[in-house]
């Protein structure tokens, strides 16, 4: 860069003195040309002004944003889940045994078995050990 830079030059060259992309020669000069004219000196002030309000607003926004869509997303994932939870067990509901359903389906199990397993001899002594009476047993057996 030339000694004697324009204000044209100069301001052109504002943003890669920001991010210090200049030669040390190249940046020596525009600081000296800020020094002697006041009017690139305060264009160079409000453009570092403008970038740090910006930077600075900017990364309040993102934050901001970012903490909303953050919470959103949880409250709708909580959402979500709490419905799937209730639409499986709504589909996949297995109806509740009662106590005396469940010990006569045992019964009936365990006769089954034993009439395969066994023959229908073994079946007549726990038919008698089970309560059953003759009448009931021959229900049970013409099921078969």
């Amino acid at each position: 860069m030339i000694k004697s830079a324009t204000c044209s030059q100069v301001r052109r060259l504002f943003s890669s003195l920001r991010d210090e992309w200049l030669y040390p020669e190249e940046e020596q000069n525009v600081h000296a040309h800020l020094k002697m004219c006041k009017a690139c000196e305060r264009e160079w002030y409000l453009y570092n002004e403008a970038l740090d309000w910006l930077r600075e607003s900017t990364s309040k926004t993102v934050e901001s944003v970012s903490a909303t869509v953050w919470s959103r997303f949880k409250e709708d994932r909580a959402e979500n889940k709490k419905e799937w939870l209730q639409q499986y067990y709504y589909e996949k509901q297995i109806i509740p045994l009662r106590w005396s359903t469940a010990f006569a389906l045992g019964v009936a199990v365990t006769l089954l078995a034993v009439v395969f397993l066994n023959g229908q001899d073994e079946i007549q002594n726990l038919a008698v050990q089970s309560f059953l009476t003759q009448d009931q047993f021959g229900k049970v057996v013409s099921l078969f």
